[in-house]
């Protein structure tokens, strides 16, 4: 056993060289004895004879990398006076097995027990604040964590690829847990954030596999990036009443999630938020949702019904893009955009209710929408642009409203069903094969005052049987040249009146 207790040695006035060498023929065991007061940097560096370290009750501070690589090292008792366990103090340590942190110990240091892969419990004293970056990053065996009553921050990575820990308690005082703090902690199967927490980081539990159940506190505000994306296994969420953004990506490719209510101050949820959740199966949105991101519930393809907000304003691109199972849509009384892909290849939607307030339906929002059947534009629709509709093979029947000023090239391409539309606009533009492929369309009528209607709108072949109706191009004073196809049976009285 060795004992160490001149002051000058451990504070780094002799060389590194001759520390190594008072420890190459010496036995496994450190005492740090009465006096000294700081273990400095470097002072055990790559030591691989040591396997127990006491450290004396004068010891405040455990400089950088004091112990780092000592790989032999399996026990460390840290006496009661030690205030800081600076950055990398024991990193690489792959023997040590267990760890108290003494009770005056105020902050553990960046990666201050990285890479201690053999480390399987960790008792943090009373006073402890600070768990700062990746202090306890890659302890592969750590199993379970309780924090201090007086823990505030719980830093970036700090218990990154923890991949055997457990279990998880945060104290009462935890205000702040940083991005992937908990990543890949894949065997973590339940996680409570106490009320306390303010904020939580970006990918904090990324991929943690086995989490099933998650409560988050009071006072979080904003579910961030990523920050459940992959729980693979996470089944129930109950979140609290405060929370006012579902950030990017925050629950992506949680797959064994069925269903989620969205809280009454969430005003936002962000780029691909549920995407691949693919056993999510209902979703009701709070009352002050006003954003559904791009691809916000891209591939969810179990969803079945959507209960929108009353003032959801925007769904944007791929929102429900490949939900498969969708059934029927009502687009809520404040939504002015649905925008491009937002319900492309919803196979299953048979029926969809626009509310008063939509202005414009972007490209291919609801392409391929193969069971979709009767469509009526709202009143206040400007817009159906680029193959909105197109493919929409089941669709037999389609009502325009009168506020329409465009419709788009294919914006009802190769609907093979579609027999009878209704353009009530009276501005609108029908843009070239706004209607090509509709094969079975036998009647159109068309508002009072169409502007223009480019060439082939309702181009398909000769077996076409349309008529075109009383009144369809009356008033139309800035018409020159009319051709129509062969398909064309009957042209109604007073069709240009």
């Amino acid at each position: 056993m060795i004992f160490i207790n001149h002051i000058n040695l451990l504070m780094g006035q002799s060389s590194t060289k001759n520390i190594n060498h008072i420890f190459i023929n010496s036995k496994s065991n450190v005492i740090i004895q009465p006096s000294v007061q700081t273990i400095v940097s470097k002072t055990f560096q790559n030591n691989k004879l040591i396997q127990s370290v006491i450290i004396g009750p004068d010891v405040k501070t455990i400089g950088s990398k004091a112990f780092i690589g000592c790989t032999s090292l399996k026990t460390i008792f840290i006496g009661n006076n030690v205030e800081i366990i600076e950055n990398e103090a024991f990193n690489g340590c792959t023997s040590l097995q267990n760890v108290i942190i003494g009770p005056n110990v105020w902050i553990i240091g960046p990666s201050a027990f990285s890479g201690c892969t053999s480390l399987q419990s960790v008792t943090f004293g009373p006073n402890v604040q600070i768990i700062d970056t990746s202090a306890f990053i890659g302890c592969t065996s750590l199993q379970s964590v309780t924090f201090g009553p007086k823990v505030k921050t719980i830093g970036d990575c700090a218990f990154c690829c923890c991949t055997s820990l457990q279990s998880v308690t945060f104290g009462d005082n935890v205000e702040s847990i940083g991005s992937n703090a908990f990543y890949f902690c894949k065997s973590l199967k339940s996680i409570k954030i106490s009320n306390s927490v303010k904020i939580i980081g970006r990918d904090v539990f990324h991929a943690c596999t086995s989490l099933e159940n998650v409560i988050i506190g009071d006072s979080i505000r904003t579910i961030s990036n990523g920050a459940f994306s992959y729980c693979s296994s996470l089944k129930n969420i109950i979140m609290g009443d405060n929370i006012e953004i579902i950030d990017n990506v925050a629950f992506c490719g949680c797959k064994s999630l069925s269903s989620i209510t969205i809280g009454s101050n969430v005003h936002t949820i962000g780029n691909s938020a549920f995407s691949c959740c693919v056993s999510l199966s209902s979703i009701i949105f709070g009352s002050n949702v006003r954003t559904i991101g791009n691809s916000a519930f891209y591939k969810c393809s179990s969803l079945q019904s959507v209960t929108f907000g009353p003032n959801v304003e925007i769904i944007d691109q791929n929102a429900f893009c490949n939900c498969t199972s969708l059934q029927s849509i009502t687009i809520g009384p404040s939504v002015q955009y649905i925008g491009y892909d937002a319900f492309y290849h919803c196979t299953s939607l048979q029926s969809v209710i626009f509310g008063s307030n939509v202005e414009i339906i972007d490209s291919y929002a609801f392409s391929n929408c193969t069971s979709l059947q009767n469509i009526s534009i709202g009143p206040n629709i400007q817009r159906v642009n680029s193959g909105a509709f197109e493919y929409c093979y089941s669709l037999k029947s389609v009502t325009i409203g009168p506020s329409v000023e465009q419709i788009d090239d294919e914006a009802f391409g190769y609907c093979i069903s579609l027999e009878n539309v209704i353009i009530e606009s009276k501005n609108a533009t029908i843009d070239y094969r706004a209607f090509f492929g509709c094969r079975k369309l036998k009647s159109v009528t068309i508002g009072t005052h169409v502007e223009q209607i480019d060439d082939e709108v309702f181009y398909y072949d000769t077996s076409n049987n349309v008529s075109i109706d009383y009144s369809t191009f009356s008033n139309c004073t800035k018409f020159q040249n009319v051709t129509f196809g062969y398909g064309i049976q009957n042209l109604i009285p007073l069709v240009f009146m």
